[in-house]
């Protein structure tokens, strides 16, 4: 649904309605991803956490009945459609600077094309924008899209782990002391019922005396899910009864079911898509994976750890700053594929390594990775930023 403009108002004289450490926010997130994933999922959650310390959110989305209908308290945060269809959607960003100058005291930014209209309608408008980062990459200073995106138009850079911070430090386009690391929030709810487990289980025809692995995320190439169907296949062939289920949807599904039918592993191997509630899942899964060639700190994991199941990582991005391997998970080599495959043998045939895995890495994730401290790292960034303006 397109927006009556009426509806966003019009442009006016810029307001600032929040200036100091102790006045309620006016924030602006800003997400144009029509996907559910990792970055999704914490845009969400931070935008829930910042209502309620007591700011005033507004989730402005591509998509924004994605994001509705995965709240964990609806009626905090306010939504708005945007068709933000592309780098030049005029339509979107007259809307946003009309927004943004009558109603916003900062912007949070959280994809590639959010940081082109978002950052810009920012400018124009005079409100700083926080760029949220939540994977490696490094900008490209020949490119000039990526000079204006990255170092002239956010006011200040977010990302979830000192290994993103440690790359950007490396590129000329940006001021490392602009770039905030704070680590994600995470649910922990701890192991899961018996009872759900089980009918879990039921659901997905996997027997007790089965492994179950689980993955969860988006679909792309980055993301190596090709990773899981060759140990899958290679762990039947040393008879372990294992099987995977990988939740998510993206532009590789096609892809990784062709080599599923390829090896004839469909009977143990599921792409089954995305789903709304993959915590009900990991209640039921004795393994959780993720064998990304490229991340920050994956949300993923998290949540994972955070259901106290043994978790199996490569070592891409940030997974080793707060996690210790052999203690809350184990990591591998980012392109050691062999081991990735070895180590989950190992977790499959070793059910006193799992629980133990499980329990460390649920006290550390509980330790670490509260949404109410990001929160309250994250506040005092955002009223610098206001307070800078």
């Amino acid at each position: 649904m397109i927006p009556d403009i009426n509806v966003w108002g019009t442009f006016g004289p810029i307001t600032m309605v929040s200036s100091t450490t102790d006045c309620k926010l006016h924030i602006t997130m800003l997400c144009s991803s029509t996907v559910w994933a990792g970055t999704e999922k914490w845009s969400l959650r931070a935008a829930e956490t910042l209502a309620q310390i007591g700011h005033d959110v507004t989730f402005i989305a591509r998509k924004p009945e994605m994001f509705m209908q995965r709240q964990e308290n609806p009626g905090l945060v306010t939504f708005r459609p945007l068709p933000l269809m592309n780098d030049l959607d005029l339509f979107s960003f007259y809307l946003l600077c009309s927004w943004l100058g009558r109603h916003a005291d900062v912007l949070i930014s959280t994809r590639v094309r959010d940081y082109w209209l978002g950052g810009l309608a920012a400018k124009l408008v005079g409100v700083p924008e926080l760029m949220r980062l939540g994977v490696e990459r490094k900008p490209r200073e020949n490119y000039w899209r990526d000079r204006w995106r990255y170092g002239k138009l956010p006011s200040a850079i977010m990302v979830n782990a000192h290994a993103i911070l440690d790359l950007l430090a490396t590129s000329p386009l940006i001021d490392p002391e602009t770039v905030h690391v704070i680590y994600n929030g995470v649910e922990t709810p701890g192991l899961g019922d018996a009872e759900i487990r089980s009918a879990v289980r039921s659901e997905l025809s996997v027997r007790e005396n089965e492994i179950l692995v689980l993955g969860a995320g988006r679909l792309a190439t980055e993301k190596r899910w090709h990773w899981v169907i060759e140990a899958v296949v290679e762990l039947r062939k040393r008879g372990i009864s294992v099987k995977a289920f990988v939740f998510g949807s993206g532009n590789e599904n096609a892809k990784l079911i062709d080599q599923v039918e390829e090896l004839n592993a469909g009977e143990w191997v599921h792409f089954p898509g995305s789903t709304t509630n993959v915590d009900r899942y990991l209640s039921a899964a004795d393994v959780a994976v993720l064998p990304s060639k490229v991340e920050g700190l994956s949300n993923s994991m998290l949540e994972a750890l955070g259901r106290g199941v043994a978790t199996l990582a490569t070592s891409a991005g940030g997974a080793s700053e707060k996690l210790v391997s052999g203690h809350d998970l184990i990591l591998v080599g980012n392109d050691d594929k062999a081991a990735f495959i070895d180590q989950l043998a190992v977790l499959c045939q070793d059910s006193d390594l799992r629980s133990t895995l499980g329990k460390q890495g649920l006290d550390t994730v509980r330790r670490e990775f509260s949404w109410q401290r990001m929160g309250e790292e994250l506040e005092p960034v955002l009223y610098g930023l206001v307070s800078q303006t």
